[in-house]
């Protein structure tokens, strides 16, 4: 293992415009996240409290999920 010195740390993910969508969606409607999965969005929707309000699927690219309830 080697010790390094002075390794810039990467810019911190900023996903409060993703959270803000989400919560503001009404039953019908659908935002898409480009550059994202279904899969990578999985935990985000539990941590946002949607978990079994909102579906959804990996397409075109990105991940577009719906509000169900």
């Amino acid at each position: 293992m080697k010790i390094d010195t002075n390794i810039p740390v990467p810019e911190a993910r900023n996903n409060k415009g993703i959270s803000a969508a989400l919560r503001s969606l009404k039953k019908g409607q659908s935002v898409f996240i480009l550059g994202k999965t279904a899969q990578d969005m999985g935990g985000f929707i539990d941590h946002c409290g949607l978990s079994g309000k909102v579906t959804r699927r990996t397409i075109d690219g990105g991940c577009r999920i719906w509000r169900i309830r």
